[in-house]
């Protein structure tokens, strides 16, 4: 068989798998989520922006390089939070429209706000999109592929809805002996014994190799990956505090168990033991892979 064939051969395999993962997907129990997934996004939207977005915009920009923006006609933004990432990548894709795409009502509205030339926005699960296939010359995930309901899924629709020779990019929570920002909160549950409150992904792929195999089964090719850290710029727990402080899932957690005051005390123990004792700065550390269509 000649490459050419076994090229074909494959690629015509893969999409009829695409459009079978596809189809039980969405008849899936799986989609009954999406509706608690809507209003959680909802209720941290303030919380997610208020502290988030630095980290975030980091991310954009170590995934742009990779992307060849310069030369993008159309790009998809899916689970783009409160629109930030097209303000970062406009300046990188000058000739591109961008489609941004959340499941939350809250940082939909956030982002249409911005009002960002040559932007469409819209409240959509990335987990199913509606665009046709072939639509998008760059797609980007940043912080989404750990917690949607199924990453395999998610990754098939993004290779489903690139053009031929088009770019990817995603990024998931990188190694957790290094992101301590999320260390803590598994720190501060073992210490509470809290029972909910705690925001923790349904799925994470902090091995490299995993998330690579993912990828790659979904058709992805020229995969590389890197780790890309962004350091809070803090070096007193009283100016990090409101990070864990002011979340409001963990937060009703705690007082739902009356343990408000522990969860204050906690906080700033955590704080003042990687400020102070270890002499770490807060770390968000993403693990960034890239691919190609």
């Amino acid at each position: 068989m000649s490459a050419m064939l076994e090229s074909f051969v494959y690629e015509s395999l893969n999409m009829i798998r695409r459009k079978v993962i596809r189809y039980f997907a969405m008849a899936s129990e799986f989609s009954q989520y999406e509706e608690g997934t809507r209003k959680y996004w909802n209720h941290i939207g303030d919380w997610y922006v208020k502290y988030n977005l630095e980290n975030s915009n980091k991310m954009y920009k170590a995934m742009a390089p990779f992307l060849k923006l310069e030369n993008a006609k159309s790009i998809i933004d899916a689970g783009c939070g409160a629109g930030n990432g097209a303000q970062v990548l406009q300046s990188y894709a000058p000739n591109a429209n961008f489609t941004l795409v959340d499941i939350s009502d809250d940082l939909v509205t956030k982002a249409q706000g911005l009002n960002l030339p040559r932007t469409q926005v819209r409240r959509e699960n990335a987990e199913f999109l509606t665009d046709p296939d072939g639509t998008f010359d760059v797609y980007i995930s940043n912080g989404l592929l750990e917690i949607v309901d199924n990453p395999s899924w998610l990754i098939h629709e993004a290779y489903r809805v690139l053009k031929p020779e088009g770019t990817a990019a995603f990024s998931i929570y990188g190694r957790m002996g290094i992101c301590n920002t999320l260390r803590i909160y598994k720190s501060i549950k073992m210490k509470l014994k809290l029972r909910k409150g705690i925001s923790e992904p349904r799925f994470e792929l902090s091995d490299p190799e995993k998330a690579k195999a993912l990828i790659k089964d979904a058709g992805f090719r020229d995969i590389k990956y890197f780790y890309e850290q962004y350091h809070f710029p803090s070096l007193e727990p009283k100016d990090v505090f409101g990070l864990y402080w002011e979340n409001p899932v963990l937060r009703e957690g705690a007082e739902q168990e009356g343990k408000t005051k522990e969860l204050e005390k906690a906080i700033l123990e955590e704080l003042e033991d990687i400020l102070y004792e270890k002499e770490e700065p807060l770390i968000y550390e993403a693990l960034i892979l890239t691919g190609s269509k």
